[in-house]
């Protein structure tokens, strides 16, 4: 499927491509591993998706660049976090390219939700934050510049203890290596960061930090690097976790008593599936760690 249009990214007339926002791997990740066969979308709760969100904005060509980027993502970071592999992870030239495409598309989405969601000094500060994200993936600038891109790799939390006691929501094993999430963070009302969480992986790329030595082992280099390694991240970004944890379980507490039930038959259907599914596996996490009301609050 196409439609002739401007390319968002080398900006010539072409036929666009109905192109992912978040990459397909990730949704084909989703639905794999998921105990119904199914994605659900927090912005449409009462709906199952076999897809991802997709956008006319790409050409045939630069879709393509981008899928050269994401092929080695796919391999060499996702898939080895997602079976657990022995981190760190190295990596090349691909991944910061990868993350700042996933930071560009995810900023433009947002806009294309709310274009007027910022005060007139802050969009100028993602239009900053855009156009030099656009340059470096197009080869006209050596790199980001002050909008670095950082990524980083969750698993499930074993204990309160390993998190100083703070008051989680009872999803947040599940949100941290489930969910599928784009935001842009703020505060006092500015821009810090896009999020795109994607599953366990994570790429925060950042517009107005003014401090990014308080993040260590988390920054992407041009040429090459390993990541999933240790790692030091501002204690109130942990908050900010929480936060999007909270809202998302709030947004499933929406759903309707008629896709409760289909969920539950999809279990019931798919016993066996949904028992070896990751999606078991965190609720369980959750369970041990926050007992089952808490767990289940909205369920």
């Amino acid at each position: 499927m196409t439609q002739i249009g401007q390319c968002l990214l080398c900006e010539q007339t072409s036929a666009l491509q109905h192109s992912h926002i978040i990459p397909k791997f990730v949704s084909d990740w989703q639905k794999k591993s998921s105990a119904t066969g199914y994605i659900r979308n927090a912005k449409a709760i009462n709906k199952r998706f076999q897809d991802g969100d997709k956008e006319f904005w790409l050409c045939r060509n630069c879709e393509q660049i981008f899928c050269s980027w994401e092929a080695p993502t796919a391999q060499h970071i996702f898939q080895p976090c997602n079976r657990r592999d022995t981190r760190p992870y190295a990596y090349g030239s691909w991944l910061l390219k990868f993350a700042t495409s996933v930071s560009w598309r995810s900023v433009h989405h947002l806009l294309s939700m709310d274009r007027d969601q910022f005060q007139a000094g802050d969009a100028i500060l993602v239009q900053d934050a855009l156009r030099s994200w656009r340059e470096f993936l197009l080869g006209y600038r050596p790199n980001p510049g002050v909008f670095e891109q950082h990524m980083i790799l969750f698993d499930l939390i074993g204990s309160m203890a390993d998190v100083d006691s703070i008051d989680l929501p009872g999803n947040f094993n599940r949100f941290l290596v489930r969910g599928t999430y784009i935001n842009i963070a703020h505060a006092k009302g500015h821009p810090l960061f896009v999020f795109s969480k994607m599953g366990r992986m994570c790429v925060l790329g950042f517009i107005g930090i003014k401090s990014p030595h308080h993040w260590k082992g988390t920054k992407l280099h041009v040429n090459n690097g390993h990541i999933g390694g240790d790692v030091v991240i501002p204690v109130e970004f942990l908050g900010y976790l929480k936060s999007r944890a909270e809202k998302l379980q709030s947004e499933y507490g929406a759903m309707s008593e008629k896709q409760r039930k289909l969920i539950r038959q999809d279990y019931d259907n798919k016993t066996e599936c949904a028992i070896d599914s990751e999606l078991f596996e965190a609720t369980l996490a959750d369970i041990e760690m926050f007992g089952k009301e808490r767990t289940f609050k909205y369920s």
